[in-house]
């Protein structure tokens, strides 16, 4: 038990924790500040989506994602992304690639760029069947 107490007092003053860092700018080493945005977003979305949560991003932020997900670099960190598709947003201006459309909102392509098989479920397009 107290052990269980000693991993649990780290914790105990977690909002100031998180009020020290906040100006922090952590960036991978190679991937300047993309790579952490992304992962907020991402996780973000990992945490809305079960509990039912409307994602409400920030279309530019979110362009500045997308983007991000699909240059080559993100694959150190986010897992390669298929290019023989050509991905399309259907709720805000932004596509990439070339090949068979796979589309969807933001929030899913978001997922499904990230490996997140939720995301993959909710796409449409002739090119979705190459990503499963």
């Amino acid at each position: 038990m107290a052990a269980a107490a000693k991993v649990g007092a780290k914790y105990t003053d977690l909002p100031k924790a998180l009020r020290d860092k906040a100006d922090k700018r952590f960036t991978p080493p190679g991937q300047g500040p993309c790579a952490p945005l992304t992962d907020v977003v991402v996780h973000g979305l990992d945490i809305r989506r079960p509990l039912g949560i409307p994602a409400t991003l920030d279309p530019d932020r979110t362009r500045v994602v997308l983007d991000f997900l699909i240059r080559p670099e993100s694959s150190r960190i986010f897992g390669k992304v298929p290019t023989t598709v050509r991905w399309v947003a259907t709720d805000l201006d932004w596509s990439a690639g070339d090949g068979p459309v796979v589309e969807g909102s933001a929030d899913v392509l978001l997922l499904a760029l990230t490996g997140r098989a939720a995301g993959i479920a909710d796409l449409d397009g002739d090119g979705v069947a190459q990503l499963r």
